[in-house]
């Protein structure tokens, strides 16, 4: 892995990362061995996946949070049953997951390539 020096008519001369220490500075490759190439597009987020991954687990885990939160504070004769709360509690769960699968999706960065082209 490098970066492009330059071009010329019959090759391709590529500056080596310098972390590589056993690797020469320069390489040379003629452009009729070269079958594929791509560039680097940057470093992406994963942001939304993360954030999708979040609200499904937090979906999910709401109903058993809302149902073992509620249960402690249940009527013994099963008569006040508060469909409010459960939502609430539901939703906060999965706010909350959504949030956290967001930031961690977000920290998460991979390295997006793009294939050229013409070999």
């Amino acid at each position: 892995m490098g970066r492009v020096h330059h071009w010329t008519p019959d090759s391709l001369v590529i500056q080596l990362d310098p972390s590589q220490a056993a690797a020469p500075a320069m390489a040379s490759f003629h452009r009729t061995s070269i079958t594929r190439l791509e560039t680097s597009e940057g470093l992406k987020g994963h942001t939304v996946r993360g954030a999708f991954l979040g609200f499904l687990v937090g979906s999910v885990a709401g109903f058993f949070v809302a149902e073992a939160v509620l249960d402690e504070d249940a009527d013994p004769y099963g008569t006040s049953f508060d469909g409010g709360a459960v939502v609430a509690v539901w939703a906060g769960t999965t706010v909350l997951t959504t949030v956290l699968g967001g930031i961690i999706g977000g920290a998460e960065k991979s390295e997006r390539w793009k294939d050229v082209g013409g070999f």
